[in-house]
């Protein structure tokens, strides 16, 4: 097999591509007007800090903390994590008594599990790791191999009672990977106090907190899906009072993929088919107030396609950026003021405008 790109390099790739932040108002002037910049790994990803205010050094050093402590309950590679011990008890019929946010999380999954008619479906484990796209064993599998572990795929079958947590398919996995970034950015923002002002970026979701220290708006750049690493295809412009947040996660196939015969598989896996999502987009960009709501989306609006998509946007409020594989860009009402495309080749399909 040939394989272009497998992890892109992880730690590079996952600090360029997605989401960029274009620092203009960064420049080196006074020290109020100089974020403190911070790059570290976890959670698989890159975590990217720049913070304005008193304390930023310790506030990027609270975030990090937080950020591994979360991954000790949501990551199903940890081995004792909440998500881990219910992928042990799949199938048994015993239930998982589990954080009280945990269970939050698993209910709004399912309740987006059910809005986009399973384009978004935590259980979808067993497939991702057939492929093991952004692993270290990515491969395409036969397609007698998919059939066999679609059926452990079922949302419905994860039942959440309170605290307690009963998966009912027998070597069931569920993976948050589709959410847990957005679930971070939602979890530093608790953190935060309005002492401090950033961009908090977890792989490809993003926190934009407070206000600029100098009036200014922030400028957060969204990745040229077929272009280099670092190059834009176009910037939101973000205007924030002090208590303001706003979270933006883009879901892309560019991130991971493999290529075979000239195909590119990438790792946005539909979890109807047990394949990497055929919906015609390349990216897709949710702009939300809730952090785990962007992450979810961004993958449920990329697998559902973009008329599907953008329907499903709306309905919880959220904004969209979609571009198909002709380079075109189809943006909800409330997104087509915030963006701006910066490369001749991607135009807005009259749907847009």
């Amino acid at each position: 097999m040939k394989r272009n790109k497998t992890v892109k390099r992880k730690l590079l790739a996952f600090c360029l591509c997605l989401v960029l932040f274009l620092c203009t108002g960064c420049t080196q002037g006074s020290k109020s007007n100089s974020p403190y910049q911070n790059t570290d790994f976890a959670m698989g990803t890159v975590i990217s800090q720049n913070i304005y205010g008193e304390n930023s050094k310790d506030c990027a050093g609270q975030v990090l903390s937080l950020i591994k402590d979360l991954e000790k309950i949501i990551s199903w590679r940890i081995e004792d994590s909440d998500i881990a011990r219910i992928n042990q008890s799949a199938g048994t019929g015993q239930s998982v008594t589990v954080e009280e946010k945990l269970a939050e999380w698993l209910n709004d999954c399912r309740d987006v599990y059910e809005k986009s008619g399973g384009a978004l479906d935590v259980t979808v484990g067993p497939v991702a790791r057939l492929w093991d796209i952004g692993g270290d064993n990515p491969r395409v599998p036969e397609d007698s191999e998919i059939q066999n572990v679609l059926p452990l795929v079922n949302g419905s079958k994860l039942k959440v009672d309170g605290q307690q947590v009963a998966f009912e398919t027998e070597s069931g996995k569920v993976d948050l990977g589709a959410v847990g970034k957005g679930i971070a950015c939602d979890e530093i923002a608790k953190q935060l106090d309005e002492k401090v002002s950033g961009t908090f970026s977890v792989g490809g979701s993003v926190l934009i907190y407070g206000k600029k220290p100098d009036g200014s708006a922030w400028k957060i750049g969204v990745q040229n899906p077929r272009g280099e690493d670092g190059e834009n295809m176009g910037v939101l412009t973000l205007s924030q009072g002090e208590k303001d947040r706003t979270f933006v996660s883009t879901s892309g196939d560019y991130e991971k993929y493999i290529e075979e015969d000239g195909v590119r598989y990438h790792h946005i896996m539909d979890p109807r088919t047990g394949y990497p999502a055929d919906s015609g987009l390349i990216s897709v960009t949710i702009i939300s107030k809730s952090g785990f709501l962007s992450d979810a989306l961004s993958t449920a609006c990329f697998v559902a396609g973009r008329k599907e998509g953008k329907k499903l946007a709306e309905q919880y409020g959220a904004e969209a950026i979609f571009i198909d594989e002709e380079k075109q860009v189809t943006m909800t009402d409330g997104a087509k003021d915030l963006f701006t495309i910066l490369i001749k080749e991607y135009q807005e399909t009259d749907e847009t405008k």
